[in-house]
């Protein structure tokens, strides 16, 4: 019998978990989203108001051949 008790308590341990998740998905699916604002972007002379980025990728992953 204990067994089936494990079995139970682990189902509803599940679906709580599944059931916090969507409710936290639909909590932050409500708030509001603000983008940039392009007409903002101004070239300033200071190097310490630089943003640098990088954009790496692999793409021989997957290709065949």
């Amino acid at each position: 019998m204990s067994g089936s008790w494990k079995n139970r308590r682990r189902q509803t341990g599940a679906t709580s978990c599944l059931l916090g998740l969507a409710a936290i998905f639909l909590l932050l699916s409500s708030l509001p989203v603000l983008a940039g604002n392009p007409a903002g972007a101004y070239y300033h002379w200071s190097p310490a108001r630089l943003f640098w980025f990088m954009v790496i990728s692999d793409t021989h992953i997957g290709a065949g051949g």
